[in-house]
């Protein structure tokens, strides 16, 4: 994952997601090859504070295998727990950083111009902050055989604390907003809340 900042007024806003291919093989996003990687982008531009046409950040993320990083797995560092991975690691952390934007530039010519700063995390960090064991970032593995047997309960044994997230009914974006309404019928009627959605849209 890298988050992007920019120089002021440099680099358009865009209010939506883009998702790029590099390849048609979509197994190859999963089981690629170190030189033609990242083969796929996610890339947003958070909602900028001082006017609506200049994107001040943009967040890209790929996928990577987490026996890229496995060398530093005997590492752990947080904001809490504060270690170094090493330099090997920084290094690795730059060229992994700089593929990246090579790819991002071929989406958006003339986006490194723009690049004020650049901060990186890899699988180890989402393993070191969600404790995940590889790192994955949308939360828990999940059985899709068997998805009663990874949901989580939103109530808890301790009275007035409640779970919400991507983790007690389904993984990722989605998973967090089922999760919230599950977490939101703990407390008000779910045909109640359902209609109110409905009535929204």
């Amino acid at each position: 994952m890298l988050y992007i900042s920019f120089h002021e007024n440099s680099f358009p806003y865009f209010n939506c997601n883009f998702y790029d291919y590099f390849t048609d093989e979509l197994d190859e996003i999963v089981s690629y090859k170190k030189e033609v990687w990242p083969n796929i982008l996610f890339s947003c531009t958070p909602v900028p504070s001082k006017n609506e046409k200049f994107a001040e950040s943009i967040a890209v993320m790929t996928y990577m295998n987490f026996e890229e990083v496995s060398e530093w797995s005997t590492t752990f560092n947080t904001i809490a727990v504060k270690n170094k991975r090493g330099e090997s690691y920084e290094e690795f952390k730059k060229r992994k950083e700089q593929l990246v934007i090579d790819k991002l530039e071929v989406r958006f010519p003339g986006v490194k111009k723009a690049i004020k700063n650049v901060y990186s995390s890899t699988p180890l960090t989402y393993r070191d902050y969600i404790g995940n064991e590889d790192g994955a970032l949308y939360g828990i593995k999940k059985n899709s055989n068997n998805i009663l047997n990874s949901t989580i309960n939103p109530k808890t044994r301790i009275p007035n604390l409640f779970l919400t997230g991507q983790n007690l009914i389904f993984h990722g974006v989605l998973g967090a907003t089922i999760g919230a309404l599950v977490t939101c019928f703990q407390f008000i009627d779910n045909k109640t809340l359902i209609d109110k959605i409905k009535d929204a849209t």
